[in-house]
C-alpha cells in the first residue's frame, strides 16, 4: 500500500503502549496522545487501517463523531478494532451504574428538547427553551454544575436577579436528576449521556483509542478522554468542524491537547492541484486560520461557473448539490421539480423540514384567503397550523408579522420560502416528492436483495452535515454557501467558512461554484492558473450523450445508490450483510420464505431476506473479478497498479476483498461498505479522508 512520508513519520510515532509490553498504564500521565490534523481526502481511513495493523496484537477501539464517516471506516479496520459509536461506548462506560436507567430509556434523542422538560411544573415555553439551551451548553463544557454563564447569550442581563436564580436552579435540578441512577423523570440525550460518562463513567479497556472527526469533540468529551490510562489518536480537520466554537477554535486547538503531539496531513488525494488552491484560499478566510496549504494529489479537479450547472441538467451528467442548510436544499428540490427533473435525498427526504414548510404555506394561504373573504377555508387553513404558530397571534397577519421579527434563521427561511410558493399547489407537490422518495427508496432495496443496482436521478441533493465525508465526481454549491461577513460574530464566521469548504472539497472531478463564490474567486490571484469553466467540457458532453459514464472509482451505482436511504434501512442492510459473512456456506434460507419477502414489497423485508446466493457466490467469482479489474486496468492508472498489487496474492478472495475493489460491475460493488467505500484492502490512494 502506498502511503506518504507524512503518514509514515505517524506510523513511527513511539506510543508508549508499545515499550510497556503490552500491559495498560497505571495512569493517565503515562499514556500518550497525537492529534493529526488532516485536510480532506488526506487518507485518514488509510492511515487507520495500518496503525491497526501495526497494533495487531493489542485492543484497539475506533469511533468517530461523524456516524456516515464511522460506518464507512469501520468495514475497512482489521479484526482486533473494536467499532463503537460513541453512544455505545458511553452505555458500556455507564451500565454498572445507571443500568437500569438506561434500559428504561433504548431510544435517545442528539439533544435535550425543551418538551422533555414537562414535569419541572408551571414554567412557560420561553423558560424551558432557556433550561435546554443552558444544559445543553453545560453538556458539551467540561463544568461540573450548571452556571449562569451556560445560558445564551445576554440572557442574565435581560432578566431579573429572582428570573435567573430560577432558571439556574432548574438546570441543577434537572441535572441531579440525571445524575440520580433511580431518577427516571428526565429523559436523557446524547448530550447528557456523553457528560454522565465524563463524570460517571468506568474507564476504557484498550491499549489505543482512534477518535475520527475529533475537530468536533466537545471539551467535556476531550477532558474525559484525557483521564483514559490508553493512548489516544484524535485525528480530525480544524476546517471541517460544523459546531460553533465559542472562540472560533477547533477542539484540535482545545487547552486540553497542549502536551500532545501534533502531525498533519496537507495532501489531499481526492483532487487536484485546482481545488486545493481554492480550498487553501478558502481556508484562509476563517478568522482563526493558521498558515498551511493543501496540496492536490488526485486526479485533475476543474473549476467551474455557474452557468456550467445547466450544461449538467441538459446532459444529464449526475452530480451533487450542497447546501449549507436544509431550506436550501428544499428550493433546489421545488425549483427541479417544477421543470420535471426528479432528485435523490442524502439520508432520504423525511430529514428535511418538509411539515415545517408546509405550515408556513398553509400560514400564507391562510392570509391570502381572509383578504379573499373567504372565511370558511381560511378557518380550515388555520386548523391546520401546529400550536408553535398559532400562539404567535390571533390572526394570520398577526402571526406573519410575529415570524418576520423572529431570531429563529430556519424558521424566517422557511417563512420566506413558503411566500415564493404561496399561489402554487405547494401540498400537492411535497406529496409528489416523498412519494418519489418512497418508490426510489423501495427499488434500491429490492434491488439489493436481487444483487442488482438502481438508476438514480440525476440531481443528488444535501446538506453540507449529510455530505460530509461523502465525495462525488461532480459537485455544485447551493446558493447559501458564502464567505465570512466582518458584521458576524467570530464563531458564525467561522463556521460559515467551515461550511464553503467542507463542501467544496466533496468534489473529486467538477467543482461548480455559486455566483458569490465564483465573483470571489476570479479576485484572487489563483484564478489565472486555474480559471473558472465557462462550459462543460466536450469529453463529457460526449459520454453523456452516449449513455457512458465511467464508474465511480471507489464505489459502484449499487453503493452509491444507498446514500439514497434512511439512516436506519442502510444500517438494516448492513446487519444482514454482517450476519450473512458469519453464516456457514452450507446454511441457505428457504427459496420460498425469500419469494415470501420480495412479494410483500416490505422494503425492511426486502432488506432482512437479502440473496445468500449471490454472496455465498462471491468467492467463486474472484477470479472472473480480478480479469474485469485487468480490463480496466487498461485505462485506469489507479486500477492498473491495484491489479498489479492483487495479482500477487495467493489464490482465492482475499479479506480485503482487493480484487473486486475497482470492478465496473454493479455486483461487485455490493463487497464495499453500506455508506459507499470500499472494504479493506490495498489501493494505490487513500480509500477516504
Amino acid at each position: 500500500m502506498h502511503l506518504s512520508n507524512d503518514q509514515r513519520r505517524i506510523l513511527a510515532h513511539p506510543f508508549p503502549s508499545r515499550l510497556r509490553d503490552r500491559t495498560p498504564a497505571n495512569s493517565a500521565e503515562h499514556s500518550d496522545c497525537v492529534v493529526v490534523r488532516a485536510c480532506a481526502g488526506s487518507g485518514k481511513t488509510v492511515l487507520m487501517v495500518e496503525l491497526a495493523r501495526t497494533y495487531a496484537d493489542e485492543t484497539l477501539i475506533y469511533t468517530s463523531l461523524n456516524p456516515a464517516v464511522a460506518g464507512r471506516t469501520a468495514s475497512q479496520l482489521p479484526a482486533n478494532v473494536q467499532s463503537l459509536s460513541l453512544h455505545q461506548l458511553a452505555r458500556q462506560a455507564l451500565m454498572e451504574e445507571y443500568g437500569d436507567k438506561l434500559k428504561r430509556q433504548p431510544d435517545i434523542t442528539r439533544r435535550l428538547a425543551p418538551q422533555s422538560l414537562s414535569w419541572l411544573g408551571s414554567l412557560s415555553s420561553q423558560s424551558r427553551s432557556l433550561i435546554a439551551q443552558g444544559l445543553n451548553t453545560f453538556f458539551a463544557e467540561s463544568d461540573a454544575v450548571p452556571m449562569p454563564e451556560h445560558l445564551p447569550d445576554g440572557v442574565a442581563q435581560r432578566l431579573s436577579a429572582n428570573e435567573l436564580r430560577q432558571l439556574v436552579e432548574s438546570m441543577r435540578l434537572v441535572w441531579e436528576c440525571l445524575l440520580d441512577p433511580a431518577d427516571h423523570q428526565q429523559s436523557l440525550s446524547f448530550n447528557a449521556l456523553l457528560k454522565l460518562w465524563s463524570q460517571h463513567g468506568q474507564s476504557l479497556e484498550a491499549d489505543l483509542v482512534m477518535l475520527d472527526e475529533a475537530q468536533d469533540a466537545t471539551p467535556a468529551l476531550l477532558a474525559m478522554l484525557r483521564r483514559q490510562r490508553c493512548d489516544l489518536l484524535l485525528i480530525g480537520d480544524p476546517h471541517q468542524s460544523l459546531s460553533r466554537q465559542v472562540e472560533g477554535m477547533s477542539s484540535l486547538d482545545s487547552p486540553l491537547l497542549a502536551d500532545a503531539t501534533v502531525y498533519s496531513l496537507p495532501g489531499a488525494w481526492r483532487f487536484g492541484p485546482a481545488l486545493a488552491a481554492l480550498g487553501t484560499r478558502l481556508a484562509a478566510c476563517s478568522p482563526t486560520a493558521r498558515e498551511q496549504a493543501m496540496s492536490g494529489l488526485g486526479p485533475a479537479t476543474r473549476l467551474a461557473l455557474p452557468a456550467v450547472r445547466e450544461a449538467l441538467l441538459h446532459s444529464g451528467r449526475r452530480h451533487a448539490v450542497i447546501s449549507a442548510g436544509p431550506v436550501a436544499a428544499l428550493r433546489e428540490a421545488l425549483a427541479l421539480h417544477q421543470r420535471g427533473i426528479a432528485v435523490a435525498w442524502l439520508d432520504g427526504i423525511e430529514g428535511y423540514p418538509l411539515a415545517g414548510l408546509l405550515d408556513h404555506w398553509r400560514l400564507w394561504r391562510a392570509h391570502q384567503l381572509a383578504e379573499q373573504g373567504d372565511r370558511a377555508s381560511q378557518r380550515e387553513c388555520w386548523r391546520l397550523l401546529p400550536p408553535s404558530l398559532t400562539r404567535l397571534g390571533q390572526t394570520p397577519a398577526q402571526v406573519l408579522g410575529a415570524l418576520a421579527r423572529l431570531e429563529d434563521h430556519q424558521a424566517r427561511s422557511l417563512h420566506e420560502l413558503a411566500s415564493w410558493y404561496a399561489q402554487a399547489p405547494l401540498d400537492q407537490w411535497i406529496g409528489e416528492l416523498r412519494k418519489h422518495d418512497g418508490d426510489l427508496q423501495a427499488a434500491i432495496v429490492s434491488a439489493h436483495s436481487r444483487g442488482q443496482s438502481v438508476e438514480l436521478p440525476t440531481v443528488m441533493l444535501g446538506t453540507v452535515f449529510r455530505a460530509k465525508g461523502l465525495e462525488f465526481d461532480c459537485v455544485v454549491l447551493a446558493d447559501d454557501l458564502a464567505l465570512p461577513s466582518e458584521r458576524q460574530q467570530l464563531p458564525n464566521q467561522v463556521l460559515v467558512t467551515n461550511l464553503s469548504y467542507t463542501a467544496a472539497t466533496r468534489a473529486r472531478q467538477l467543482l461548480v461554484l455559486n455566483e458569490r463564490l465564483s465573483h470571489w474567486w476570479q479576485a484572487q490571484g489563483e484564478s489565472e492558473r486555474f480559471p473558472l469553466l465557462e462550459a462543460l467540457p466536450q469529453a463529457w458532453l460526449s459520454e453523456s450523450t452516449h449513455g457512458v459514464q465511467a464508474p465511480h472509482p471507489w464505489w459502484g451505482k449499487a453503493r452509491l445508490s444507498e446514500l439514497a436511504l434512511t439512516p436506519r434501512k442502510r444500517l438494516l442492510l448492513r446487519r444482514h450483510e454482517t450476519s450473512l459473512e458469519s453464516t456457514p456456506a452450507a446454511v441457505s434460507p428457504a427459496a420460498g420464505t425469500r419469494e415470501q419477502a420480495q412479494a410483500s414489497g416490505d422494503p425492511v423485508s426486502h432488506a432482512q431476506h437479502l440473496d445468500h446466493d449471490q454472496h455465498l457466490g462471491h468467492a467463486r467469482d474472484s477470479d472472473d473479478a480480478l480479469q474485469a479489474l485487468k480490463r480496466q486496468a487498461r485505462t485506469d492508472t489507479t486500477a492498473r497498479k491495484l491489479y498489479e498489487m492483487a495479482s500477487k496474492l495467493p489464490p482465492g478472495r482475499p479479506s480485503g476483498g482487493l480484487r473486486s475493489l475497482l470492478t465496473p460491475s454493479d455486483a461487485a460493488a455490493s463487497t464495499s461498505s453500506p455508506s459507499g467505500s470500499p472494504t479493506p484492502g490495498g489501493p494505490t490512494e487513500p480509500l477516504d479522508e
